[in-house]
């Protein structure tokens, strides 16, 4: 059977609960953005990708693998990702999406759903059909804004995304009440951590206060930065001049948002798989505080209490 190009499964809390979450990485043609403009400066996406030239992939084979899987661990929520944007019909065939998504329609016990994609594919018409055929499941859009800088996003990160599209996204979503998941990176290159640090805790709050603004179901995902291979970021990695977020700043860095966010209407999901792409070296624990810095924060994201 057609595998995707990879998937892991974890608890998270979404709507209100602690949920069972499933992510699929689906192995299709890579990222429109990174063909046309080149990729992103941190990204190593393009290695779950099928390659430019084979535009031959079926996602429900790929979805349809997990289906035991899925019934078996009483899976609630999945997310559905690829090297890219999920309405991106350069990308992805559109027939394909819509016959995955009615196959998850089809699971009684799953409650919510997650697409990923660029703001530019936040499409109305697609994404109204999708939810009409979840029906009672919700719906989520994947955003990677990663920084409110304009600098640290667009400068530093190459990632090609303007605040205003970010907040039509927003608006958009809103109307036809799905609810929106933004991703916010931790460990800009280029900035020190004391600066890094600063700038996911601003981003954060200026994220909230816009889903505060425009009546948004909205969430956060916070990802430490990985160093993936090939990338620029390794070689400023080889060439000692970037360093790896500890543990234990993030715990600070949500000790200091818990006083300004209520984590359970605007919950936070610290994101500590590498989704295959730094070879999981980060998760080798040698010392008691960092599996305790490692445990905290896997409970936090179920939990929501720090």
């Amino acid at each position: 059977m057609e595998k995707p190009a990879y998937w892991a499964k974890s608890k998270i809390f979404i709507n209100g609960e602690t949920q069972k979450r499933l992510m699929i990485v689906f192995k299709i043609p890579p990222c429109q953005k990174m063909v046309e403009k080149g990729r992103c400066f941190v990204c190593g996406f393009d290695i779950h990708s099928s390659g430019v030239k084979n535009p031959n992939y079926n996602l429900l084979a790929q979805f349809n693998f997990f289906k035991k899987t899925i019934k078996k661990n009483n899976i609630n929520h999945i997310d559905i990702l690829s090297s890219g944007s999920i309405l991106d019909e350069k990308q992805i065939n559109y027939s394909q999406i819509l016959e995955t998504i009615e196959e998850i329609s089809k699971i009684k016990q799953i409650k919510s759903v997650l697409i990923e994609g660029r703001v530019e594919y936040c499409d109305l018409k697609k994404i109204k059909q999708i939810k009409q055929i979840l029906k009672d499941i919700k719906l989520e859009y994947g955003v990677g804004l990663e920084s409110f800088s304009d600098y640290v996003r667009n400068e530093i990160l190459k990632k090609d995304l303007k605040i205003k599209d970010y907040i039509n996204c927003l608006k958009k979503l809103t109307k036809i009440n799905v609810g929106i998941c933004t991703y916010i990176l931790l460990g800009a290159p280029k900035l020190s951590l004391e600066k890094s640090l600063e700038d996911a805790r601003k981003s954060i709050i200026k994220v909230v206060d816009l889903y505060k603004k425009y009546h948004c179901q909205g969430r956060i995902a916070l990802f430490p930065i990985f160093i993936v291979p090939n990338t620029p970021l390794e070689e400023l990695y080889n060439q000692g001049k970037y360093k790896l977020t500890n543990l234990g700043d993030i715990i600070k860095l949500l000790s200091e948002i818990k006083k300004e966010v209520d984590f359970k209407k605007y919950p936070i999901f610290v994101g500590l798989d590498d989704e295959n792409l730094a070879n999981k070296v980060f998760l080798k624990t040698p010392d008691l505080e960092t599996k305790r810095s490692l445990e905290t924060i896997k409970k936090f994201n179920y939990s929501q209490r720090l």
